[in-house]
């Protein structure tokens, strides 16, 4: 990622962007590390192989800058899901990224 300038001390990202979580396959904890170009509403949801929405991880305006965040392979209500695939999917403003995430038992 090519990355402007704030200030002397601090660098920012110049587009928006969803790494690969790790580890992954995982149990029971994944980490999710992204970018933001610009302050913008982001969500970070994980959706089953079925398209259901499974967990919100992220639903508010953030910053610009890395961040990151876990999955501890819970869904909304704090059950732990089953082993299987699951996909993580960013939205940002118009960019939207999704990536397969494997849990492991």
């Amino acid at each position: 990622m090519y990355k402007r300038q704030a200030n002397d001390n601090e660098l920012l990202p110049d587009e928006f962007y969803l790494s690969p979580n790790f580890p992954n396959p995982f149990n029971p904890q994944t980490t999710i590390k992204f970018e933001i170009s610009k302050t913008a509403y982001t969500t970070i949801k994980i959706y089953n192989t079925l398209g259901k929405e499974i967990a919100t991880l992220i639903n508010e305006y953030l910053p610009s800058g890395e961040k990151e965040i876990s999955w501890d392979g819970k869904d909304n209500n704090g059950n732990i899901v089953s082993s299987g695939v699951y996909f993580i999917q960013m939205t940002a403003g118009s960019y939207r990224q999704t990536m397969k995430a494997v849990l492991l038992k």
